[in-house]
């Protein structure tokens, strides 16, 4: 079997970098801005104002909702003319996972800027595309990774601490996900192997995590830039990033994007704050209760969801429709053959047990 390693063309970070190293973002003389309105004022208007200086047009383009197929669609028909020729992705989840598959449509150069460490998404060649309404509806695959992700951590410093931390549960998911695709002798999400490489870099993202995770967290509280948040920052964008992508995802993510179906408290939370109980869940489907008390007692320190109840979810309902759709055909549920919704019901019940206060 083809083993395969993505990652994106080059990857800058530190502290202004959005400024000092501004000219890796000058894909092309004219690009569209996917963002949304507050990224806009806080830094957005700016880097605009800053390339233009360069002889680089920018064109906004502010988010109305969610990374879904229809406001893709209404961007790329906004730019099929052809005077376009790259796509600068500012802000968050919405914003990346958008720009990428704008560039893809388009077949254009893409550079993503995260405004958080809340995600592994800048990295990857995949975008996570949700129905109007905020939905989980399923990946999209593109056909290269972006060609620059560039981090500024004097930005990243100003965002809420509860996305670091957010971020920080994304990344502890990695190496488990990975150690269970290997396991069970899966492909990773471009189709290949896992490679060593991708291997080692989600063990050691796990292990920096653990090691800076808290320090980093209370880094964020006060806005000091400290080599343990770089390091964090680090973990959670491009660790994390080339570790999933390239490793592979199993039942954690996959139960996350189960949580998508139900309605209430659930969907204000973020994407890393659903992964940690996803994480739980798939340590106790592999039968790895060893290892829950060290990730309970973790997620306990940054404010994490260690059960049901931190998740705003009851009822018998409520768990099998999470169940069915985290066990759908083409779910990452599916490294292991033997998972069913009874399965991960059972297994949620019981991380729900374990993650008591």
């Amino acid at each position: 079997m083809v083993k395969i390693f993505g990652s994106p063309s080059r990857y800058v970070q530190g502290p202004g970098v959005l400024k000092s190293e501004s000219r890796y973002l000058e894909l092309g003389r004219h690009g569209i801005l996917v963002t949304d309105q507050r990224v806009w004022e806080i830094c957005g208007g700016q880097l605009a104002d800053q390339l233009k200086e360069n002889g680089v047009e920018i064109t906004p383009f502010f988010i109305q909702s969610q990374s879904s197929e229809e406001e893709i669609m209404d961007l790329v028909k906004q730019n099929q003319d052809g005077d376009v020729d790259f796509v600068l992705a500012l802000g968050g989840g919405k914003a990346i996972d958008l720009g990428k598959s704008v560039s893809y449509r388009l077949d254009l150069p893409v550079a993503v800027v995260p405004t958080a460490a809340s995600t592994d998404a800048p990295t990857s060649a995949i975008s996570v595309i949700y129905s109007s309404d905020g939905l989980f509806e399923r990946y999209h695959y593109h056909h290269k990774n972006p060609d620059i992700v560039l981090v500024d951590t004097e930005i990243i410093i100003q965002a809420p601490p509860f996305l670091l931390s957010s971020g920080i549960a994304d990344g502890l998911a990695t190496y488990v996900e990975v150690r269970a695709v290997v396991a069970e002798g899966k492909l990773n999400l471009l189709g290949g192997e896992p490679t060593l490489t991708a291997i080692a870099i989600a063990e050691k993202c796990q292990e920096i995590l653990f090691q800076h995770g808290k320090e980093a967290v209370v880094d964020n509280q006060e806005k000091r830039l400290t080599p343990a948040f770089e390091a964090v920052v680090e973990a959670n964008i491009l660790l994390s990033g080339l570790g999933f992508e390239s490793g592979g995802l199993a039942a954690a993510h996959a139960i996350q994007n189960g949580m998508s179906v139900l309605s209430g408290k659930v969907q204000t939370l973020s994407h890393g704050q659903k992964v940690a109980f996803g994480t739980l869940t798939q340590l106790v489907l592999e039968g790895r209760l060893e290892e829950v008390p060290r990730f309970v007692g973790f997620y306990k320190e940054l404010g994490l969801p260690t059960n049901l109840r931190d998740l705003f979810i009851n009822g018998a309902g409520s768990l099998m429709a999470i169940a069915n759709q985290a066990t759908v055909n083409g779910e990452t549920s599916h490294y292991n053959v033997e998972v069913t919704p009874q399965k991960i019901i059972d297994a949620m019940l019981k991380a729900d047990q374990l993650g008591q206060p």
